[in-house]
C-alpha cells in the first residue's frame, strides 16, 4: 500500500520544480475544499470511496431510469463488480464496514454501454482522475487483455487504485502491476508502457505522465466527472495527455457538462477554470462526434479529425445512434479550417434538446394527468421541433392542461387552488422561473419530493409523481457485494 509520506514527498518534489503559482494550482483536486481526498485516518475512510457517486444521490432515479432494464451480461458484470469491491473492502477494515456500490455501479454501466459502441476489446485505455478505481475494474471484468493506465493527484484516490490494481494481480497472477511511485521510491527504471503487448495495469502520479506516456498510443481515454474540476493548469496538463496519447482511431469519452459558465467561487472556495474543452481540443484537430444527455448527466465522445471514423459507415452508425439513443452526431467536416460544432455551449444546447424531445416522447404513452406550464417568449421553446411536440400533447393527451407563466406568476393564489384540484402526476415547466414555479406546484400539490425530477441547464423541467419509465430490479435496495445482487432477483 502506498505510504502517504512518500506520496507527499515526490508530489512536492514535482511542484518545486514550478513557479510558486503554478505548484499551487498543479496535481491536486481543487474543488476539495473539505481536504477529504487528501487524507485519511482508516481503512473505512478509504472504503467509503466505492461509493463516491452517492453525490448523485438526487439524480439516482433519473440514471436508473434511464438504463432501464439490465441485460444477462450486465447482471453477470454487475455481480462480479460487486463481488470484486467486496474482496477490497476485506483488504481495508476488519469492522465489517461496507460502501453502496449501487450508484457507481450504475454510472460503470452506462459508461460502458457508451464505450463498447466505440472500442473494440481488448483496447488500450488511459483513465484520467480515476478515483476509487470503477474504470480499472470495469476494463478487468470486460476484457482481461485489455491494457489499463491510471494517472491521478490525490492522496486518497492513488491509495485506493494501487490497491485496486494489487487485487488484480491476487486475482489474476498473468496480468502484469507496475506503480511508477514504487519504482520512483525504489531508485528503479521505468518500465516502457508502449512494450507491453497484453494486459497489465499501470499506475501513474499525474506528476510523471509528461514523461512517461507514449504517443498516439491510446485507443480510450477517459475523463469522467473530472475535467470541471481541475484548475486551469491541471485541466491543460489534461487536454496535452488527450493530444499526446489518444491514438489515431481512438476516442476521448468525457461523462459531465462539458463546460462551466459561472467559474467564480466555486462553494466561496475556489476559482474554476472555465476554459472551452470543445475549443481547447480543436486546436489540435481533436472534435466530438457523438453527444448525448442521458441518465443525467452529459456524455460526450471525441476523435481526432484524421480518425478512420469519419467516413460513411461511421456516418451511418451515428445515424442509427441518433434514432435509437436520442443521442446526436455534431456536424462535422474533414476539412481543417472548416466550421464543426464549434463550442461546449453549442453541444450542451443541442444535448438539450435532445433531452427534453426524449421525454416529451414518453409522456405520449404515459397516461398520466399532466400540465404544462409554457413561456411562450422563451427562445429555446421557440424551436419548431420541441413547440410541435408540447402543442400535440397537450391537444391529444385528454388529462391534461396548459398554462401561461406569466398567468401562473400572476395568479398564484388561483393556480394553487386550480392545481390541487387536478391534482396532476406530471408536471412540465419550460419557463426560466422554474424555481418559483416549482414551489408554486409543491404547495399546490403537497409534494416536498416528487419521485423522479429531470432537467437540464435548459429550461425544461419534468416533475413526476411517480416513474416515467421501469427500473430494474437490481437498484431495489442497496449493493454491498453480490449477494445483495442476487437477492434483488428474488
Amino acid at each position: 500500500m502506498i505510504d502517504p509520506t512518500i506520496f507527499r514527498a515526490s508530489r512536492d518534489a514535482a511542484r518545486n520544480q514550478l513557479s510558486i503559482g503554478k505548484a499551487q494550482s498543479s496535481f491536486g483536486y481543487h474543488i476539495d475544499v473539505d481536504n477529504l481526498w487528501e487524507s485519511y485516518r482508516s481503512g473505512e475512510d478509504l472504503v467509503r470511496w466505492f461509493g463516491i457517486h452517492s453525490t448523485h444521490i438526487h439524480q439516482f432515479q433519473e440514471i436508473i431510469e434511464d438504463l432501464g432494464y439490465l441485460t444477462k451480461t450486465e447482471w453477470k458484470f454487475a455481480e462480479e463488480f460487486a463481488n470484486f469491491y467486496d474482496q477490497l473492502t476485506r483488504i481495508f477494515t476488519t469492522t465489517g464496514f461496507r460502501s453502496d456500490l449501487k450508484f457507481d455501479l450504475a454510472e460503470t454501466l452506462f459508461d460502458w454501454r457508451v464505450i463498447l459502441k466505440f472500442v473494440e476489446l481488448p483496447a488500450r485505455i488511459l483513465d484520467f482522475g480515476a478515483g476509487g478505481g470503477r474504470q480499472n475494474v470495469s476494463s478487468f471484468l470486460h476484457h482481461r487483455e485489455n491494457q489499463y493506465t491510471s494517472v491521478e493527484s490525490t492522496l486518497n484516490a492513488y491509495t485506493v487504485q494501487n490497491q485496486v490494481q494489487a487485487l488484480i494481480n491476487i486475482i489474476a497472477p498473468e496480468i502484469q502491476t507496475v506503480d511508477f511511485l514504487d519504482y520512483q521510491t525504489s531508485g528503479l527504471k521505468f518500465p516502457n508502457i508502449a512494450s507491453t503487448n497484453q494486459g497489465g495495469c499501470f499506475h501513474l502520479p499525474a506528476w510523471l505522465t509528461s514523461d512517461l506516456l507514449p504517443e498516439k498510443f491510446f485507443d480510450l481515454i477517459l475523463a469522467c466527472h473530472v475535467h470541471n474540476e481541475l484548475s486551469q493548469d491541471d485541466f491543460m496538463r489534461l487536454i496535452a495527455l488527450v493530444s499526446l496519447g489518444l491514438s489515431e482511431n481512438g476516442i476521448f469519452y468525457i461523462r459531465s457538462e462539458l463546460g462551466v459558465y459561472d467559474t467564480r467561487d466555486f462553494m466561496d472556495s475556489v476559482d474554476l477554470h472555465g476554459i472551452d474543452i470543445v475549443e481547447e481540443l480543436a486546436k489540435n484537430d481533436i472534435i466530438p462526434i457523438y453527444s448525448t444527455y442521458e441518465c443525467a448527466f452529459q456524455t460526450t465522445v471525441f476523435a481526432r479529425k484524421t480518425s478512420s471514423r469519419f467516413n460513411w459507415l461511421h456516418r451511418i452508425r451515428s445515424s442509427t445512434l441518433t434514432f435509437l439513443y436520442n443521442s446526436f452526431a455534431p456536424k462535422i467536416s474533414r476539412n481543417k479550417g472548416q466550421d464543426d460544432m464549434q463550442s461546449s455551449k453549442e453541444l450542451s444546447s443541442k444535448a438539450g434538446v435532445t433531452h427534453a424531445l426524449r421525454n416529451l416522447r414518453l409522456l405520449i404513452f404515459s397516461r398520466n394527468k399532466i400540465v404544462f406550464c409554457v413561456e411562450d417568449r422563451l427562445p429555446f421553446y421557440k424551436r419548431a421541433i420541441l413547440k410541435l411536440f408540447v402543442t400535440i400533447l397537450a391537444v391529444t393527451i385528454i388529462k391534461s392542461r396548459v398554462y401561461n407563466v406569466s398567468y401562473i406568476l400572476s395568479n398564484r393564489s388561483e393556480c394553487r387552488r386550480t392545481f390541487s384540484e387536478f391534482a396532476s402526476d406530471i408536471v412540465v415547466i419550460v419557463s426560466n422561473h422554474q424555481d418559483a414555479l416549482e414551489k408554486i406546484i409543491r404547495d399546490s400539490l403537497l409534494q416536498d419530493n416528487f419521485v423522479t425530477r429531470k432537467f437540464y441547464w435548459q429550461p425544461f423541467r419534468f416533475l413526476c409523481r411517480k416513474p416515467l419509465k421501469s427500473v430494474d430490479p437490481i437498484f431495489r435496495g442497496s449493493i454491498y457485494n453480490a449477494t445483495s445482487i442476487l437477492d434483488s432477483q428474488n
